[in-house]
């Protein structure tokens, strides 16, 4: 581990500074709709925020869209397998740093609020 890193509870090693809130986003051929959600969850405002999406072996352009994001508070989580929208969301809350979870469905938007 690296100074000012931290591990979180599944073993990832993440910056020294943990976001208030990690918002998790289970997907499955998702490539269509979930840039929209990201964004949202990005735009929070008073609160320092990562986003993880958690790719449910979409057969679409989800995993790519995510793992080029061009910004490093956006995360993605790789499944092996199609475990379905539960285990895909318990890998997020897995691999999640912030001191709140948000669960966010790849087709909401979350308003962002001072």
């Amino acid at each position: 581990m690296t100074s000012g890193s931290a591990m979180t509870t599944s073993g990832v090693e993440t910056g020294g500074d943990m976001p208030d809130v990690s918002f998790i986003v289970a997907a499955y051929n998702a490539q269509e709709t979930l840039q929209g959600a990201i964004a949202s969850a990005l735009a929070q405002v008073g609160v320092s925020v990562e986003v993880i999406v958690i790719d449910d072996c979409s057969t679409d352009g989800t995993r790519a869209l995510v793992a080029n994001y061009p910004d490093p508070r956006v995360r993605l989580v790789a499944q092996e397998r199609n475990g379905g929208p539960a285990a895909a969301r318990n890998a997020g809350f897995a691999a999640a740093a912030g001191a709140g979870l948000q669960r966010l469905m790849r087709t909401i938007r979350s308003i962002p609020t001072a």
